[in-house]
């Protein structure tokens, strides 16, 4: 092999080598639930809905704020977002099977009802948005997105945070300005100010 053919087979492989570190972060993860825990409302900073996850990770890395795909009871699959991760107890931003021991994943955006969750079930890395879904359950069900916190009364931020960066959700939030449940209305105002506000 030439000395500039062997250059341009080296630059090549380093590129290559490059990519696939790169795509090593990325790689999708799997954790088995052992145990769904529902947080208490009395710890006031959280909302009564936030849902924890107990098990561990079989491969990969969890990170916060990442979204995740989440088996149900009835055989759907939810898309959820890691709010909080912990291991022996202590916060992380980023956790991996290598760490060991039990792993508590804390949900949002919108949190999953803890009687949903299907124990023993493997949660994994989820590449899609989840931004149809979102705007077809709060137009089906909107007090999933749509509820109060125990601590302020008000419409849950954490809950409702997600839909502003769906277009289609401003529309549905004014269609539910007039719905029969008037403090659905009411939060649907509230939520729907704060949309045309970014």
């Amino acid at each position: 092999m030439g000395a500039m053919n062997w250059w341009f087979a080296r630059k090549k492989t380093e590129v290559h080598m490059e990519a696939v570190t790169q795509a090593v972060e990325f790689l999708p993860f799997r954790f088995q639930v052992e145990e769904v825990m529902e947080i208490c409302p009395e710890y006031e900073m959280l909302a009564h809905h936030f849902t924890m996850l107990v098990g561990r990770i079989i491969e990969g890395t969890i990170k916060i704020n990442q979204r995740i795909a989440v088996p149900l009871k009835n055989g759907e699959v939810r898309v959820s977002y890691t709010l909080l991760l912990s291991n022996y107890h202590k916060m992380k931003d980023e956790i991996s099977a290598h760490n060991g021991g039990h792993v508590e994943i804390s949900l949002w955006g919108c949190s999953i009802r803890y009687d949903e969750i299907e124990p023993g079930g493997i949660v994994g890395w989820c590449n899609s948005e989840p931004g149809d879904d979102s705007a077809m359950r709060l137009r089906t069900n909107p007090s999933l997105y749509l509820h109060r916190t125990k601590e302020t009364h008000s419409v849950c931020r954490l809950c409702v945070s997600p839909l502003f960066r769906i277009p289609q959700c401003s529309i549905i939030l004014a269609e539910l300005t007039s719905h029969p449940d008037l403090d659905i209305a009411q939060m649907a105002k509230i939520a729907l100010d704060r949309f045309n506000s970014l």
